[in-house]
Order: structure tokens, then C-alpha cells, then sequence
């Protein structure tokens, strides 16, 4: 089902220049296959997530329109070990995007990723494959300058080197094995100091000034001896770079579509 969804979709659907890779969780109330013949073959367990249990998906969807593009099902270590692309060594993460995003290899598209996708080893890869990426960057910072740029966030723990909104960027021509990156492209490294400094990685993008982020503040007020609430907004500047990754969500409100309005 899953491969004929796949193929139905890039057959109808053409999508932008922008593409998002997260995961979904289709819940599940049932036994569990390693209890039951007629359970779910694997059942993937996590905590923090609103339906906790069930089938997780890898999800590859378009980032202009919402609509999913293509789906990868989560079999348990040992089935995906045995799925392509894993034997290159780079990673589930890494492995996964390449699945599905293979149809349009060489398109010039960008991938966006999450934390749980991301990393130095990830962008090459699409690179390589004709395809550029954009990601946050969070444990796997491995061949990534995480510690030199957190390093521009505070002076001995107290004043703030950069003002919020400010940003650093780095980029090289280079991959970790000191020879240059496929077709002569810059890899970036980004922190943007907000509230909490975001760490991104890109192949792509710019810096100049995008729109700013805008964040509602609520205040209570005494208008004519009755409580009104006030609502006003805080502007944040950002690089276009950022304001470029904002599609990075569109799946988690797929997902909240999906489990919360429509309850399916």
C-alpha cells in the first residue's frame, strides 16, 4: 500500500522548490506482532510523543502546499539496516531522506529537516544527489562549529555578545576529508541568537535582512475599571536564511490536522 501511495503521488503531484522530511505517528490500541500473530508487525514506542504508540512513518511532504509527497514505514533496527542507502554508512537519519527523496534526485530541490535528520554528513549527501539542504542542528553536531558559535553567545556567562535576532555565519568549500565539496558548493553553518540560539546547517540561502519573526505578547490592562487584554507583538529580526526554514513544521500541522481536527 504504502509503495503504491508512493508512486501514485509523484505521478499527480508536482511539488515546489521546497520539500520537508519529519515523522508521523499512526496510532495503535492493538497487540503487539512479537506477542500476537495478528499484531502489529512493529510497534514504535515514544514517550513525548501525543499518540505514543503505534507505526511510526517518516513522512516527505511539500513545503508550499502540505501535501504528502511520500511515506517510509519504521520496521524495527535490523529490517531497516537492510533498506537502501543505509549501507553507505551515514546514518538512519541520512539513509531515510535519500529514500525519500529519491525520486527527485538532481532537481536542485530543498530538503528541510529537523534535528532528528540533520547534520554535516546529511547536507554532502544531498549534495551529491543533486539536492540541497537546509536543518537544525542539536546533538549531531559532528564536523559542525556548534562549540565556536555558542562560544558568541555570552561573555563569561552574563553579557550577551549578540543582540537578539543578531546571527554568525560560517561556510566551506570543503568536506571533512579536506577535498572539496561536489560541484564547487559552500556548506554553511548559521547560529541565530534568539531567545535560545538555533543552530542551522544549509547549502543554500542568504543572509540578507528577511522578515522579522513575530512573536504575540498578552498583557492585562485596567480600561474603565474593567480588565482588558492587550495584545501586541514582538519583532525579532532574522536573515532570510531563517525566515526560509519556517516550513520546516508543515508536517507536525499535517500531523495535528490529521489527529486532532479530523481525529483520524
Amino acid at each position: 500500500m504504502v509503495t503504491y501511495f508512493n508512486e501514485n503521488r509523484r505521478d499527480i503531484v508536482i511539488p515546489g522548490t521546497h520539500m520537508v522530511v519529519d515523522e508521523s505517528m499512526s496510532a495503535w490500541k492493538g497487540q503487539e506482532g512479537k506477542y500476537s500473530a495478528t499484531g502489529i508487525p512493529h510497534a514504535t514506542k515514544i514517550q513525548r510523543k501525543p499518540e505514543g504508540i503505534g507505526a511510526e512513518i517518516k513522512c516527505l511532504c511539500d513545503g508550499d502546499s502540505n501535501i504528502m509527497l511520500a511515506l517510509d514505514i519504521m520496521e524495527g533496527k535490523q529490517a531497516q539496516r537492510l533498506k537502501k542507502y543505509y549501507h553507505l554508512g551515514l546514518g538512519e537519519g541520512t539513509a531515510v531522506i535519500l529514500r525519500l527523496c529519491e525520486y527527485w534526485f538532481s532537481s536542485g530541490r530543498v530538503i528541510h529537516a529537523d534535528s532528528a535528520f540533520s547534520s554535516t554528513r546529511t547536507a554532502i549527501a544531498c549534495l551529491t544527489w543533486g539536492l540541497h539542504f537546509m536543518g537544525t542542528v542539536k546533538t549531531a553536531s559532528r564536523e559542525f562549529p556548534k562549540k565556536y558559535l555558542q562560544s558568541f553567545e555570552k561573555d563569561h556567562g552574563a553579557r550577551c555578545l549578540h543582540p537578539r535576532g543578531g546571527f554568525k555565519l560560517m561556510k566551506s568549500s570543503r568536506g571533512p576529508d579536506g577535498s572539496k565539496n561536489i560541484n564547487d558548493k559552500d556548506i554553511f553553518a548559521l547560529a541565530w541568537y534568539d531567545k535560545r540560539t538555533k543552530f542551522l546547517i544549509s547549502t543554500v540561502g542568504t543572509t540578507i535582512q528577511g522578515e522579522p519573526s513575530s512573536r504575540p505578547r498578552h498583557s492585562r490592562e485596567v480600561v474603565d475599571g474593567q480588565y482588558v487584554t492587550r495584545l501586541s507583538y514582538k519583532k525579532v529580526p532574522r536573515p532570510m536564511m531563517v525566515q526560509e526554514f519556517n516550513c520546516f513544521s508543515n508536517i507536525d500541522v499535517h500531523n495535528h490536522y490529521r489527529q486532532g481536527s479530523l481525529a483520524m
